[in-house]
């Protein structure tokens, strides 16, 4: 046998090779960093919940915002294609998120303006039954719990 797996065999008969003051100090030094970093975190916390506050931005723009830096402090190359892509990608979701303008599709060149905040579509009358019919349906389905 090694020296590796006699070490290992030690182990397995024994258990761990610990001190008592070495185990305490070493917790007790890793809950001191923790308590660190938690306290630093809800600082970091509140002041971005300030400057959203200030600013009226989004939470998550920021949030995206940071990381596009983040990455940029590594690779300013792949910073830069992020950035690009977003260039690219943001006025399709825009168009797409605030809703365009649709062809009538009976060809009379007028377009069908988008919902407005709150306001509801249609309701179709066959729809309606059909969608009734299904929540009846559902109403009758029993969940299924363990240890039944």
């Amino acid at each position: 046998m090694g020296q590796g797996e006699g070490a290992q065999v030690r182990h397995a008969m024994n258990g761990p090779d610990i001190e008592h003051d070495a185990l305490i100090a070493f917790a007790a030094a890793r809950n001191r960093e923790d308590a660190k970093r938690a306290s630093s975190a809800g600082e970091s916390r509140q002041e971005i919940g300030t400057f959203l506050e200030e600013t009226g931005m989004n939470g998550k723009a920021l949030s995206w915002m940071r990381q596009v830096l983040k990455v940029a402090d590594k690779d300013e190359d792949k910073a830069r294609d992020i950035i690009r892509s977003l260039d690219k990608a943001l006025p399709m979701i825009r168009e797409h998120v605030t809703g365009q303008t649709t062809p009538d599709m009976f060809g009379e060149g007028d377009a069908v303006e988008p919902l407005q905040d709150g306001e509801a579509l249609p309701r179709d009358p066959g729809m309606q039954a059909e969608t009734d019919d299904f929540d009846r349906h559902l109403a009758q389905v029993v969940p299924f719990t363990a240890g039944r």
